[in-house]
């Protein structure tokens, strides 16, 4: 059956209408009703769905539509449409709205459940959010609209969304100039019709929307300025008319619409413009007009729109600023805060002197970035630029009085009557300064007190300021933090420079080139420069010889461009201390230190590391990602670790990588101690640490997580080695719960190889160990039974008896996992009688616990309890708040199933509860996924189904697809017993899928029982056929609780002969199990 004919059918019923009934209201024939709910009509004709959405009530956005007969475009700059036409559904054109203005980026689930219900959102959402989405991409196509961690994003491309066609069309524009880069713009503009998403009100206020009107008038400006510069201000009026409506208080569009209506004629209109906006101000914000405005109004009254060149001043206009690369690329966001800096925010424009500072570690492209910005300023300061490299970075730094005097006899003063004295020199600098409106472009300051005295004192003169240190001590500067390219700006500079030719043949070899470089312009630049001067140089050449750690900052060298000298010029500028400290952090294997760990590495107390930290980063060789994190650029950091080689003797450094991993070492294991005590790991020879709390605790390990992982794998390749398989053998707990399963398999596996190169058996059998629960913990059965064998046989040889016991249960896990109970029987047996002493007590609760999940699946519901309430009481005794966790929840469970609910809730609340305190995600959802089985078997269909919406968002983001198999079919079961039978048979059709996946026989058996349930009551063929399958799974793994579920079935479903007989075997299965009457299959 088709989406469409389930939809049709399910609503129908909901509303109680036989097909005929539904025939007669609508118009439409019963037998076309009966084609489409039958799946034999795809395309229905949109009047007949019209009439059927009429009589059931249903509404827009939930109304079935047929798909689109070819691919659709989308336009959002201005009312949303598809294909040109207003789309029905008021959260589905929300929808569709809020990811389109995220373009291909991804929209968290969270965040357009706020959009589509800012107030309430049903307990539905998550569902109806699906819904939304199925009907997208039946509008769209099935591709248009896809999952991302978490949420959405469309993939359209720039054919198909106005919004990546209106940025193609700009980037564009950015790389010509002239006549070309005015039809781009023209181009870009001509998308716009209107304001975006003009007709979704509850979209307008979002951050998005207001950026991408941002971008729109950003456009029109850019275009009213190439306009001018070609002396065709006509082709600008039409934008500029339509900008100053949609913004009646926008001074920057008003001033540029002001000087087009005056070059085209029509000086009163551009008069009366001025007169109208001036009203607006002082009526609606109680402000009169900005300077800028009424420049504008001035070079209307003067008529200074006229092109081509202007006439000599009698005074001298100086333009010393360098001619702009050729090559340039990016940085726009950067730019349009350099922009705003000087010409203003919205409305307003910027009050005294404009100063903006960009700062940024050696080679970021700082000198770069401020001449293009100058040059896109020229206009605002028409009477010329002064320029002056300040020599900030090297050992002579230019003197005030120094560059002064070059700025005097610019403007004219003659040499030999320019003041000796600083203060008179600054005096005379801004008198001359006065009636002018010129930048002064301040490049490569030391610091702040060098700029002082070359500041202007006038409101018409802007400062653009670079520099390596972050000057926030400079008084009224607007600050720039320049950082490395994106990735895509990166990959365009290298092809601008060595031609695109040249790096288009090997994607992924420029890739790498351009990481190597570390997307730092200059790295990038003099890689481009040799690619392009070796004509038998290929790209992957290029990558081979940067691949080197060791000898890449050797081949980042072409000419007077070197990264090493870039950054050697701001290293012999610090203190001795702070240059010891630059050279130690350089051999760091973490990414990023705190002041503690900093502090551990140097041997020094944390405030002086924080101390030292600091003045690297105000020497802008480091940097703060966040709060009391530093860290260095890649190049940066192999510069630093070269100077590190240089310092005393290498035990010293080897000593300040063992006081780091000692100092991780510490810490991870002092989080293990606390979050699961008795876990089986290897004996501990780490230092004491204290955390104030266990929460404490786990948030550390959550935030420096990177760094410890690091950490490891640096041991693991550099030594000293154990450190590996010691760090990772702790976090084993912490990844069991948190579900970290990327970094779980990269630290197992780095010390699983440094113990094999140190023939460390007991390192050995613990690696494999790991693996296997982290395996275990993907629903990778086959591959965790492989480790978990190779731990027992290591474990054994090592004579590890405490391991040798927990392995025996693992196994016995895996093999009842597998479905393979005698197996499991087996190896849970031997586990036990392994426990001969106290320190086995652990092992003994664990195993004791997992025999009663294995008597619970094989129907022994009475000693699956005595089991369980054994291992309890062991773990209570011992103190192990967590273990207990687990023994609740699964006292619960198995009082559930026993039909006794009464009794299970207590104890699956307060294990919920704890697993939540604890942050055992995983455990937080099978347990909810317990609550709502018990919820159901109460019949409260509705909190069951909510409880099950929850957990699947939950575990979709924690990647265990066992976990989420029962979600699934627990939340299948909610919306069966609640009617929505198609909604119901979506979900459990993928359970199938995933039980295929994992190989998980018990949620597969489990699926198929609902599956083939929902079949039978939609009319489904083949529903005996699949619960008859369900109960020959059951009966082949002794799942005795499963046969019963379906033996109970199939007494409603099978043979009408055979359904006595088949309730009565049901009814001694459960007798036999301790299944008590009510805690039988719910009536549906």
């Amino acid at each position: 059956m088709n989406d469409v004919g389930a939809r049709l059918r399910a609503y129908r019923e909901r509303t109680g209408l036989t097909q005929s009934e539904l025939a007669s209201r609508t118009g439409v024939s019963a037998g076309t009703i009966r084609d489409l709910e039958q799946g034999r009509t795809r395309r229905p004709h949109p009047k007949s769905l019209g009439r059927l959405r009429a009589a059931l009530a249903i509404a827009d956005e939930e109304a079935p539509e047929p798909p689109a007969a070819g691919p659709a475009t989308v336009a959002i700059l201005g009312p949303l449409t598809v294909d040109r036409k207003p789309l029905a559904g008021g959260r589905v054109r929300t929808l569709l709205g809020r990811l389109a203005v995220a373009a291909a980026a991804r929209v968290s689930r969270d965040e357009l459940i706020d959009c589509l219900w800012p107030e309430d959102p049903p307990p539905s959402a998550v569902s109806l959010i699906h819904t939304y989405v199925a009907r997208l991409r039946r509008l769209l196509g099935e591709a248009a609209v896809a999952i991302a961690p978490g949420g959405y994003r469309l993939t359209l491309d720039a054919s198909r969304l106005d919004l990546l066609a209106f940025r193609a069309h700009l980037a564009e524009a950015r790389a010509v100039s002239g006549a070309a880069a005015l039809d781009r713009l023209e181009a870009a503009l001509d998308l716009c019709r209107g304001p975006a998403l003009a007709d979704l009100d509850a979209l307008r206020p979002h951050p998005a929307v207001v950026g991408i009107a941002a971008e729109q008038v950003d456009a029109v400006l850019r275009h009213a300025v190439a306009a001018a510069d070609a002396g065709c201000h006509d082709r600008s009026l039409p934008y500029l008319s339509a900008a100053a409506e949609a913004d009646p208080l926008h001074e920057l569009v008003h001033g540029h619409l002001m000087v087009a209506l005056a070059a085209a004629g029509r000086q009163s209109d551009a008069l009366r413009a001025y007169d109208e906006i001036h009203r607006r101000l002082d009526d609606e914000l109680g402000l009169a007009p900005s300077t800028q405005l009424r420049d504008f109004r001035d070079r209307v009254l003067r008529r200074q729109w006229v092109t081509g060149p202007r006439p000599m001043s009698p005074r001298t206009a100086p333009f010393q600023t360098p001619a702009p690369v050729i090559d340039f690329v990016g940085r726009q966001t950067q730019l349009s805060a350099i922009d705003r800096a000087f010409i203003g925010d919205q409305h307003r424009a910027v009050p005294g002197v404009p100063i903006c500072a960009i700062s940024g570690v050696p080679g970021v492209g700082k000198t770069t970035l401020a001449v293009r910005a100058a040059h896109r300023l020229r206009e605002r300061y028409p009477d010329g630029q002064l320029y002056a490299n300040l020599d900030g970075a090297g050992v002579s730094p230019s003197s005030p009085m120094e560059v002064l005097s070059r700025f005097l006899r610019a403007l004219g003063v003659d040499g030999a009557t320019i003041p000796h004295d600083l203060d008179e020199s600054a005096a005379l600098f801004r008198t001359r300064l006065i009636d002018r409106r010129m930048l002064l472009i301040l490049d490569n300051a030391k610091d702040a007190g060098q700029i002082r005295p070359l500041l202007p004192g006038h409101g018409g003169c802007g400062v653009l300021v670079t520099s390596r240190r972050r000057l926030a001590d400079l008084e009224g500067a607007r600050l720039v933090e320049l950082g490395a390219m994106a990735s895509e700006e990166a990959l365009a500079l290298l092809s601008a420079v060595a031609g695109a030719d040249r790096v288009g043949r090997d994607a992924p070899a420029v890739v790498r080139v351009v990481q190597a470089c570390g997307a730092l312009p200059l790295a990038i630049r003099i890689a481009g420069v040799r690619l392009a001067n070796r004509a038998s140089w290929t790209v992957q050449v290029l990558d081979e010889r940067l691949r080197d750690q060791r000898h890449r900052l050797d081949e980042l060298r072409a000419g007077d461009l070197e990264v090493r000298a870039s950054v050697r010029l701001s290293y012999r500028s610090l203190e001795p201390r702070t240059a010891e400290a630059f050279s130690f952090f350089g051999i760091a294997p973490v990414a990023e230190l705190r002041p503690d760990s900093a502090a551990a590495l140097l041997g020094c107390a944390e405030r002086e590391a924080e101390r030292l930290l600091d003045d690297l980063v105000d020497a802008s060789l480091m940097d703060t990602p966040a709060p009391d994190r530093f860290r260095y650029h890649d190049l940066v950091r192999l510069f630093a670790a070269e100077t590190a080689a240089t310092l005393g003797e290498p035990g010293e450094l080897t000593a300040a990588v063992r006081r780091l991993l000692d100092f991780y070492y510490a810490r991870v294991a002092a989080v293990a101690r606390l979050q699961h005590p008795n876990m089986v790991r290897l004996p501990c020879e780490a230092a004491e640490h204290s955390f104030t709390s266990r929460a404490a605790a786990i948030d550390w390990l959550q935030a420096d997580l990177p760094e410890v992982v690091a950490a490891v794998v640096h041991a693991a390749q550099h030594g000293p080695a154990d450190y590996a398989w010691r760090i990772a053998d702790q976090l084993r707990g912490f990844f069991f719960y948190g579900r970290h399963t990327a970094e779980w398999f990269t630290t197992s596996n780095a010390g699983l190889a440094a113990a094999v190169r140190s023939g460390n058996l007991s390192g050995q059998a613990a690696m494999h160990q790991t693996l296997g629960q982290a395996h275990w913990s993907v629903g990778e059965l086959r591959r965790s039974l492989e480790h978990y064998q190779e731990a027992l046989d290591l474990a054994r040889r090592c004579g590890w008896t405490l391991a040798t016991a927990y392995l025996l249960h693992n196994i016995g896990l895996v093999e009842l996992a597998l479905g393979d109970h005698r197996s499991a029987l087996g190896y849970y047996t031997r586990s036990l009688a392994e426990c001969t002493t106290a320190a086995h007590a652990y092992v003994r609760a664990v195993t004791l616990n997992d025999l009663g999940m294995l008597s619970r699946e094989m129907g022994r519901l009475p000693d699956a309890l005595r089991f369980v309430e054994e291992a309890w009481e062991i773990n209570h005794r011992a103190g192990d708040d967590a273990a207990e966790t687990v023994n609740s929840g699964n006292l619960g469970m198995i009082l559930r199933e026993m039909g006794r609910l009464d009794e299970a809730m207590p104890y699956l609340h307060r294990s919920l509860a704890a697993a939540r305190a604890a942050g055992f995600h995983v455990a937080a959802v099978q347990l909810t996924d317990e609550v709502a089985q018990a919820h159901l078997a109460r019949g409260e269909h509705a909190e069951a189904g909510r409880l099950s919406r929850a957990s699947l968002t939950a575990v979709e983001a924690m990647g265990d697809r066992a976990s989420h198999c029962g979600v699934l079919i627990t939340l299948g079961e909610a919306l069966l017993a609640g009617g929505s039978h198609a909604a119901a048979l979506t979900h459990l059709r993928e359970a199938l899928r995933l039980a295929a996946e994992v190989d998980a026989p018990h949620h597969r058996t489990r699926a198929q029982i609902v599956t083939a349930e929902a079949e039978a009551l939609v009319g489904m063929p083949g529903a005996a056929e699949r619960a008859y399958a369900a109960l020959d799974a059951a009966q082949l793994n002794a799942y005795r609780i499963l046969e019963a579920r379906a033996l109970t079935l199939l007494s409603r479903i099978g043979p009408p002969p055979d359904r006595a007989r088949l309730r009565d075997a049901a009814d001694r299965i459960n007798a036999e199990a301790g299944v008590s009457p009510a805690g039988g299959v719910t009536e549906r």
